[in-house]
């Protein structure tokens, strides 16, 4: 019976044994077993996460893409080491792979954060600068008859850039940016334009000052009256014995800039005209009239010329009924083409002229860098 019991003491010390040094061994195992790069992969994956909530995906995209290339790289050795017997397995590459990932994720979102700084000093600086611009353009543009196309243009630039400054605001500077891009290119085309057709208009400045200069030197040689119209200032002067009698505002046709092509342009003649006739009472719907010679002999050769040389349809027609009459006062320029003043003005003007008193139409006493001022 003692013998049994030994026996079984035996046996059981022995599993002992054996149970512990199978677990010492499995850990000694576990311990020279080589190491995933748990921590180093942990560390990448962060690294991206910060680096794309800095937008570096956007600022630095090449760098950023790197890093990701790298990390999947390194998730994927991982996996095809664990397929592995656990002694053989190697983690060597993939730890190197994992740190690389986080290295040009820290880098990207470093790059990110410099460069979104830099956008954010620029993009204030450039819509900053435009807006000045448009402030500084407006009293050109609103003066000036732009067609509907530009018209367009400039206010939907304006709107984008309105809608930039929006999204500075919120932090959005790349969405802000594209909208200031889109906005420059439309306000641009649009200053173009209208400084182009300034520019072509106040070419004529000296011509305009010599026919003001003789028509005040005729009304002055002849003791007698003559009317002169700015188009540009909106004025008509009345002169009497070569002294300045009276200044009335004057509105003129909608398509002002330039002088009179054909009949519909809606646009008001320059040149040297004489009064014609005298409408009053029923004779004009704008309360009363002085009717222009227009066109004059210079009118037709232009015209003429402008069909010949196709600058003109051969069915226009080169229009007339040119009168400085009454209606005026609206604050614009309104009419197809006449000059309009006020019924009050047109009293005056109505009782100090005649027929064959002489009227100028010119385009600006003033010359372009005045004219803005």
């Amino acid at each position: 019976m003692k013998r049994k019991k030994r026996l079984v003491v035996r046996i059981f010390v022995t599993l002992i044994i054996v149970l512990v040094a199978g677990v010492v061994s499995s850990f000694i195992l576990i311990q020279i077993a080589p190491k995933p790069p748990v921590k180093e992969i942990g560390k990448a994956r962060e690294a991206i996460s910060a680096a794309r909530s800095v937008n570096a995906h956007i600022y630095d995209p090449e760098q950023f893409r790197r890093a990701e290339r790298l990390y999947d790289s390194a998730v994927l050795l991982w996996k095809f080491q664990n397929q592995e017997f656990f002694l053989k397995r190697n983690f060597d590459k993939c730890q190197t792979y994992a740190i690389l990932a986080e290295t040009n994720a820290i880098l990207a979102g470093d790059h990110a954060v410099e460069k979104s700084t830099n956008l954010q000093k620029t993009l204030r600086a450039d819509i900053d600068k435009l807006r000045s611009e448009v402030k500084d353009f407006k009293q050109i543009f609103d003066r000036l008859p732009i067609g509907d196309d530009i018209s367009k243009k400039y206010e939907k630039g304006k709107l984008l850039l309105a809608e930039s400054e929006v999204n500075y605001q919120e932090g959005n500077y790349l969405i802000s940016l594209e909208k200031l891009t889109q906005s420059k290119e439309l306000i641009n085309k649009a200053m173009t334009y209208t400084n182009n057709m300034v520019s072509n208009y106040f070419s004529n400045y000296s011509t305009w000052v010599k026919w003001a200069d003789q028509t005040i030197s005729l009304s002055k040689r002849n003791q007698s009256t003559a009317i002169l119209v700015d188009k540009f200032s909106g004025k008509c002067y009345v002169y009497k014995n070569g002294a300045l009698k009276y200044t009335f505002p004057a509105e003129v046709g909608k398509n002002w800039v330039g002088t009179k092509r054909y009949k519909g342009d809606k646009a008001t003649p320059e040149g040297f005209y004489t009064i014609t006739k005298k409408k009053s009472n029923h004779q004009t719907k704008y309360y009363k009239a002085l009717l222009l010679n227009y066109p004059n002999g210079e009118d037709k050769q232009r015209f003429s010329r402008d069909v010949k040389e196709g600058r003109i349809s051969r069915s226009a027609q080169i229009g007339g009924m040119i009168e400085i009459h009454g209606g005026g006062g609206r604050g614009a320029n309104w009419t197809d083409g006449c000059i309009a003043l006020t019924n009050k003005d047109m009293d005056v003007i109505f009782n100090v002229v005649s027929e064959g008193t002489p009227v100028t139409i010119i385009g600006s006493l003033v010359g372009l860098k005045e004219a803005f001022e």
